[in-house]
C-alpha cells in the first residue's frame, strides 16, 4: 500500500518506457546513469554508483529520486551505519515537496519498519506524516499510514498498540486491504489469540488479487489450524471456499449493469466498425493510449486473452491518442507493430465512443454481454487483472 511518489512522467524517462535503444542512447547522460544503476543488482553496486552520480550530476532534475534511491539502497542493507541511513533520509525529505510530504514521512518510516531499524525514527516520521494527512485524504492513504505506526510498534514488540493502530486503518472501506490484514493477524497470533489469527489469515488468504502476503497467510492457516487439531482436508475446503468468496467479491466490485452505448468509429486498418456489428456477442472494450503506462502494463494481459477467447468473443482495443500527437494513427501502426499485438483496434481520437461510456482514466476495461449490456467495468491497472478479466468473461460466456 506504500507507494514511492515520483511522477509518471520522471519515472517514464529514467526507467525507459516506450522509449526506442536508438533514442535512449539519445537520452541525457544523467538519465543514462540512473537508468543502468535502477538496473543493477545488489544494494551495495546501488550506493557506490549513486554517490558517484551526486558527483558527476549535482544538478540533475531527478536529484530527488537518485536520493531516494540510496535510502531505500542503504535501508536493504543489514551493515550500512544507522547514521548514514537516517542521513540519507533526512538528506531525501529535505529536499521533497510539501504537498507530498506526507507520503515522504511514510514511506521512509515503512522502510525503516522493514529494515527493523531506527525504530524510534521511524515512528516520529510516521507520526508526522499522520499529522500532515488532510482531513479529505483518501481512505486508502489513511489506512497506509495507520498500517505503517501499526507496523512499527508490531516490530519495537509492543502488540497491544500495534493492534490498536492496525484496526483503525481496516475501520475504513478499503478495496485492498490484505497487508494490512496480515499485519493483523501477525498480531493476534503474538498475542496467542488464535481463533482471531485464524479468521484474518483465511479472509487474505483468500483475497482475489493475491500479494506477496497471501500464500503465507495460507501456510500460516494451515499451520495454526493443524496444531488446534483440525485436519487438513477440512482446513483445504475452508480455503477454496475462502478463494471462491474473493473471487466472487472481486467480481462483484467491478459489475457496472447499464446498456452499452451505440457507437460508429474507424478501423485503424481502415474502413468502419460499429458496436451493432456485435450484436449476439460477448465483448471486450479497451480504451488505452500509447502514451499511458498503466496501459503499457494492462495491453500484453489484453493481448494474451484476446489470443485465447478471440474464437469465442469479440477484443477491440478503443484508441485514443493525446491531441499533441502529430500523427496519431501512424503512432498506434508503429506501436502496434513494435509489440506485436494484432488485436482489433478502433481510433476514438475525437472521444465520442469516451463520454458515451464515461471515460475517467485510462486504462478502462468493459465487459459487454450477447445482450448488448454492460456487465463489468475495470478501471486502471493492477497486477492480477488479466485474471479479474478472465473470470468476467467466462462469466459474460455463461450467461
Amino acid at each position: 500500500m506504500r507507494r514511492w511518489f515520483v511522477s509518471l512522467l520522471v519515472w517514464g524517462v529514467v526507467v525507459g518506457w516506450g522509449v526506442s535503444a536508438s533514442a535512449q542512447r539519445q537520452l541525457p547522460p544523467d538519465v543514462q546513469a540512473l537508468q543502468k544503476i535502477q538496473q543493477m543488482k545488489t544494494p551495495a553496486e546501488k550506493v557506490t554508483a549513486l554517490r558517484q552520480f551526486f558527483k558527476d550530476y549535482p544538478d540533475s532534475r531527478f536529484g530527488l529520486t537518485a536520493r531516494m534511491w540510496l535510502f531505500q539502497a542503504l535501508a536493504a542493507m543489514p551493515q550500512s551505519p544507522e547514521a548514514e541511513l537516517l542521513a540519507a533520509a533526512e538528506d531525501y525529505l529535505s529536499k521533497v515537496p510539501a504537498q507530498i510530504k506526507p507520503t515522504a514521512l511514510n514511506n521512509v518510516a515503512w522502510e525503516l519498519a522493514k529494515a527493523k531499524r531506527a525504530l524510534d525514527k521511524a515512528k516520529q516520521y510516521s507520526e508526522e506524516s499522520l499529522k500532515l494527512l488532510p482531513p479529505n485524504a483518501p481512505p486508502d492513504s489513511r489506512a497506509a499510514y495507520q498500517d505503517t505506526l501499526g507496523y512499527i510498534y508490531y516490530q519495537q514488540g509492543d502488540y497491544e498498540t500495534a493492534l490498536e493502530w492496525f484496526q483503525k486503518a481496516l475501520s475504513q472501506p478499503l478495496e485492498n486491504d490484505g497487508e494490512i490484514r496480515f499485519h493483523l493477524a501477525q498480531t493476534h497470533e503474538k498475542l496467542n489469540q488464535l481463533d482471531e489469527a485464524l479468521t484474518h489469515y483465511l479472509r487474505v488468504a483468500g483475497q482475489f488479487f493475491e500479494d506477496e502476503h497471501t500464500k503465507e497467510a495460507e501456510a500460516a492457516y494451515l499451520r495454526l489450524g493443524q496444531s488446534k487439531g483440525r485436519t487438513t482436508e477440512e482446513l483445504q475446503r475452508e480455503l477454496a471456499q475462502s478463494k471462491k468468496a474473493g473471487r466472487d467479491a472481486a467480481l462483484q466490485r467491478a459489475r457496472y449493469e447499464k446498456p452499452a452505448p451505440a457507437w460508429e468509429l474507424p478501423k485503424l486498418e481502415g474502413g468502419t466498425a460499429r458496436m451493432s456489428d456485435f450484436a449476439g456477442k460477448v465483448v471486450v472494450l479497451d480504451w488505452w493510449g500509447s502514451w499511458c503506462p498503466p496501459c503499457r502494463a494492462e495491453l500484453p494481459h489484453f493481448q494474451a486473452l484476446y489470443t485465447k477467447y478471440k474464437d469465442r468473443v469479440v477484443f477491440i482495443g478503443m484508441n485514443w491518442e493525446q491531441p499533441t500527437t502529430p500523427d496519431r494513427v501512424g503512432t498506434v501502426k508503429k506501436f502496434m507493430a513494435d509489440n506485436r499485438y494484432d488485436f482489433p483496434v478502433v481510433l476514438d481520437h475525437d472521444q465520442t465512443a469516451g463520454r458515451a461510456y464515461g471515460i475517467e482514466a485510462f486504462p478502462t476495461v468493459f465487459v459487454v454481454d450477447r445482450r448488448g449490456n454492460i456487465l463489468y467495468r475495470n478501471i486502471g491497472y493492477r497486477p492480477g487483472v488479466e485474471r479479474l478479466l478472465e473470470a468476467q468473461i467466462e462469466d459474460a460466456l455463461s450467461r
